[in-house]
């Protein structure tokens, strides 16, 4: 096996788990994830009050939406994978990750009023 078939069957194994864990107790919620640019520090308090703002938001935004479309845009945007490594991970062709991925974003947008750019 493939390091990268390895790591995407270990992160649909784990995903799996995770959501029959939550899925009984029944507490599925939302875990916001840091990406690299929240980790920087903000140069003063007005900043940081925005900074932390606006990511509970962007948090609170991607928590209503669909579950199919949370996963693509967290493995996407967040993790940082590819196309193909979602393919892997979700076990869905390509076609359906670029149109969840697209419909997602869309549905993002409308959540935030409009205030997302897709390219950050």
């Amino acid at each position: 096996m493939k390091e990268g078939a390895e790591l995407a069957w270990l992160r649909s194994t784990a995903r799996n788990l995770a959501y029959d864990h939550y899925r009984r107790k029944r507490l599925i919620q939302f875990v916001p994830f840091l990406n690299s640019h929240e980790e920087l520090e903000p140069t003063s308090p007005h900043q940081w009050l925005i900074q932390q703002e606006n990511a509970k938001m962007l948090y609170l935004a991607i928590s209503r939406l669909k579950l199919p479309y949370r996963d693509v845009l967290i493995l996407r945007k967040i993790e940082g994978l590819s196309i193909q490594e979602i393919c892997d991970v979700l076990g869905w062709n390509e076609g359906k990750v670029k149109n969840t991925l697209k419909r997602a974003l869309v549905a993002l947008k409308k959540q935030l009023g409009g205030e997302f750019d897709e390219e950050q």
